[in-house]
């Protein structure tokens, strides 16, 4: 009958193994056939699906520069997640920018063509009332 020695699991070494061997010798690469070391894998470059850039930056230069600012903020951090290969992320932030850039677009319209109606009903409105001179006051 074998004998069991009880150790603990980090004093046990596998049976196939010697409890003398080198740890601090590093193992030689392994070669193909020929003698030439593997191959390296290089990592795929995939395409980065639309992070709507050009839209922010057609809204910062010409229509509103703080939501544009903000688009293209999204937009180059969406880049640099699907980059990184967080592409749930990514998708998430070009979904911000392209808002923004929306948002920016349509803030500005509303502005602009309520001014121009403030203006013309203003004007309209004035122009059918005289206004009284000093002389019909009677200095």
């Amino acid at each position: 009958m074998a004998t069991q020695t009880f150790l603990s699991p980090a004093i046990r070494t596998p049976p196939n193994k010697s409890p003398h061997t080198n740890l601090n010798k590093m193992a030689a690469p392994r070669t193909e056939a020929g003698g030439k070391p593997p191959s390296q894998t290089k990592p795929e470059l995939t395409a980065i699906p639309q992070t709507n850039f050009a839209i922010g930056l057609l809204v910062t230069c010409c229509f509103n520069l703080p939501f544009g600012l903000l688009a293209l903020y999204f937009s180059l951090r969406a880049a640099a997640a699907y980059r990184d290969g967080q592409n749930e992320r990514g998708a998430i932030r070009a979904k911000v920018s392209i808002f923004l850039s929306l948002m920016g677009i349509m803030l500005t319209m509303i502005l602009v063509s309520s001014y121009v109606v403030y203006i013309a009903v203003h004007k309209h409105s004035n122009r059918g009332q005289r206004r009284p001179n000093a002389s019909a006051l009677g200095f």
